[in-house]
């Protein structure tokens, strides 16, 4: 064969796998690779490319291949166990996560890319073919065990049979339910609900809810989704925030609300004794931030806050959380908590920092 390409990268996984994080990182800052601070590869897991550059606080977990010609991963982005990406340009931005024994791969031409947006998910056991572009948007989940193919061929064109290469874009905040089968030459619009089973052989426009096999739009963007009060969304906020100091007594800390109105302060210890108080503060409104936060705080606002206020937040060393712009700055342990807990309910942040 002219073209050689193995199956697995068998010489780096031999020699490179098995060294523990630093050495590995240390190996590759020699081959050119631009690599971030703090940034953790597992045991077993190998970075192969021509082009690389892996931002600050990636973690990528074990036994996990990626290799490309051009690999760019943005900072803070989670990619977990047992996963394989393999095609030939990779883009992953910030905050991105793929889960354990995603696939991401298969027949590779020059135009082979993906591109995964901020905040996007892609769900355990997804297989996903960027034999042409595939696009994902920021702020998209990929439920599991969905399938995803920018090409479909085996029967000869001679014969009259199709041979489909087609790129697939998938939008921003697009919810893809478990078990979707995706065609080649789909767009996705943004805002779009995937449900459970469907199969997508044709676009699915802005805003839409579309199910079945073939996938047919059961409601548009006029009618989903519902949009709720700033009162309703208040009365949401504190139902989660109270779901939160639940959850982080149920792991063993120890919980105390303060004080409810008009500003949440809730304390969150731990069993050490020498470990500060976490401080969570939630309003509203759009107010100046309470005294006395730290390193330990986050502070968090329904209504937007103001830019005084956050060069103010920023100058106490604690973090804030913008739910009207979906924005956020700094870090703390309760903070980053808080974040990936109203995860759960679709409360996504871009860093401003």
């Amino acid at each position: 064969m002219l073209v050689e390409k193995p199956r697995l990268p068998l010489r780096e996984l031999v020699l490179t796998g098995p060294l523990p994080s630093f050495l590995k990182i240390f190996i590759y800052r020699l081959r050119g690779y631009k690599i971030g601070r703090k940034v953790t590869i597992g045991f077993g897991s190998v970075v192969v490319g021509k082009d690389v550059e892996i931002g600050d606080g990636v973690s990528i977990g074990l036994f996990t291949i990626i290799r490309a010609r051009q690999i760019q991963i943005g900072r803070y982005v989670t990619i977990r166990s047992t996963t394989m990406i393999d095609t030939e340009r990779i883009e992953i931005l910030e905050d991105a996560r793929i889960n354990e024994q995603v696939f991401i791969g298969g027949l590779s031409t020059p135009d082979s890319y993906i591109r995964i947006g901020k905040r996007s998910l892609i769900m355990q056991m997804s297989f996903l073919n960027p034999a042409k572009p595939l696009m994902i948007g920021n702020d998209t989940v990929v439920g599991g065990h969905t399938l995803i193919f920018t090409h479909g061929s085996w029967h000869s064109v001679l014969d009259g049979y199709q041979a489909t290469f087609e790129p697939i874009t998938i939008g921003n905040n697009v919810y893809i339910a478990w078990r979707v089968f995706i065609m080649p030459g789909v767009t996705i619009g943004n805002d779009a609900t995937i449900g459970a089973n469907s199969l997508v052989n044709r676009s699915i426009p802005v805003g839409s809810l579309a199910v079945g096999s073939p996938a047919k739009i059961l409601k548009t963007a006029a009618e989903y989704p519902q949009p709720k009060t700033p009162e309703k969304q208040n009365d949401l906020i504190l139902t989660f925030l109270k779901e939160f100091l639940q959850y982080l007594s149920y792991h063993d800390l120890r919980t105390e609300v303060l004080q409810e109105t008009p500003l949440f302060h809730a304390v969150v210890k731990t069993f050490k004794s020498s470990d500060k108080d976490h401080n969570l503060y939630y309003t509203s409104h759009s107010a100046d931030p309470p005294a006395g936060l730290s390193e330990r705080s986050v502070f968090m606002a329904l209504q937007r806050i103001s830019d005084d206020a956050r060069a103010g937040i920023a100058a106490a060393g604690a973090m804030w959380l913008d739910l009207e712009r979906r924005e956020r700055s700094g870090s703390c342990d309760i903070g980053e908590e808080a974040v990936q807990f109203l995860s759960r309910y679709g409360l996504r942040f871009n860093r401003v920092d």
